[in-house]
C-alpha cells in the first residue's frame, strides 16, 4: 500500500478469531434442542476435517481476543475496525 500511495489508509481485519469449544453450551449434545455441533467433533468425512484441534475454551477464547485488541493498539498504527467472527455451523443447512 505504501508503494501505491495509500499508506495511510487503515487495513479492516474482517474475520478473526478462535473456535471456542461447544461442550460448555447447555444443549450440547441434545438432538431434541437441535444443536448437537456434530461438525465440531468430527475429523473426517466432512468439509470441516481437521477444525477440531483449533477448539479453545471460553477462557482461552476470551484471554486471546483480549490480547489480539491489544497487540494490534500497541504495534499496528494503520489497524481500522476488527471484526470478531464465530459463525455457528452447526445451524448451516445440510450438516
Amino acid at each position: 500500500m505504501v508503494n501505491n500511495g495509500i499508506g495511510d489508509r487503515p487495513i479492516w481485519l474482517t474475520e478473526f478469531g478462535w473456535l471456542r469449544d461447544p461442550a460448555a453450551d447447555p444443549w450440547y449434545g441434545d438432538p431434541a434442542l437441535g444443536s448437537t455441533y456434530g461438525w465440531c467433533n468430527n475429523t473426517t468425512g466432512t468439509e470441516f476435517d481437521g477444525f477440531k484441534w483449533m477448539r479453545v475454551t471460553e477462557a482461552q477464547q476470551a484471554d486471546y481476543l483480549v490480547r489480539a485488541f491489544a497487540y494490534a493498539d500497541a504495534n499496528w498504527p494503520w489497524m481500522g475496525p476488527m471484526f470478531i467472527w464465530n459463525l455457528d455451523w452447526n445451524n448451516r443447512a445440510g450438516l
